[in-house]
């Protein structure tokens, strides 16, 4: 790809288009970098920045899929924590609560002082 000057692209929406259409983005890139940009991300404004400071649609291109894959790992993991995260809160509905805990507790402690008593008594 070339620098091709200040008048490439105009305006964000003009730059996801003509690099999906030269090429230099998937339609997944496309679609994906479309949604960041009607979310005001910082990153996709900061590559856009340094595009219109520099004009070189080859860093650019660069840059945005770099940002996508960034983008999916980021949202997969997210998904993965959120799955973790219902599984973590499942776990904790199976196990005793507190007092529940604390009842077992002094059950046992009871039954330690029980088997005391008749080891006393038996000498």
């Amino acid at each position: 790809m070339r620098n091709c000057g200040p008048d490439t692209f105009n305006n964000l929406k003009d730059a996801i288009n003509g690099l999906f259409q030269n090429g230099s983005l998937s339609e997944g890139d496309k679609d994906l970098v479309r949604e960041l940009s009607l979310k005001d991300d910082m990153h996709l404004l900061a590559a856009w920045d340094a595009y219109r400071a520099n004009f070189d649609e080859e860093e650019f291109a660069d840059t945005l899929q770099v940002l996508c894959d960034v983008k999916r790992a980021s949202g997969a993991a997210q998904s993965s924590n959120e799955g973790f995260g219902i599984q973590m809160f499942k776990n904790q509905q199976q196990q005793p609560s507190p007092i529940q805990q604390y009842d077992g507790m002094l059950q046992l402690q009871g039954n330690v002082n029980q088997q005391e008593n008749i080891e006393d008594n038996s000498d």
